[in-house]
């Protein structure tokens, strides 16, 4: 019987494929559409960002061999406010 290996969660943080475009807006160079509210404001902070379109892509190449560490996330923590709720 084979088993089953829980992979982690895919990150916009991680593929090679996402870019910034104009607008601030964040897209997937390889055509694939991503949720509208993912901006540069959200990579600002820090944020998760792990659409579900992501997470069953063929397309995803993740940076190897050390993806960013959630710590080094983003640079304006400090001057954002934290959302409610």
């Amino acid at each position: 019987m084979k088993r089953i290996v829980a992979r982690d969660k895919r990150s916009l943080w991680d593929c090679y494929h996402a870019k910034v475009g104009k607008g601030e807006k964040l897209f997937c160079s390889q055509g694939y559409p991503l949720p509208h509210n993912i901006s540069i404001f959200s990579v600002a902070r820090g944020a998760a960002l792990g659409p579900q379109i992501c997470q069953d892509c063929l397309h995803y190449e993740a940076m190897e061999p050390c993806p960013l560490s959630k710590g080094l996330r983003g640079w304006d923590r400090a001057v954002w406010p934290k959302r409610k709720g």
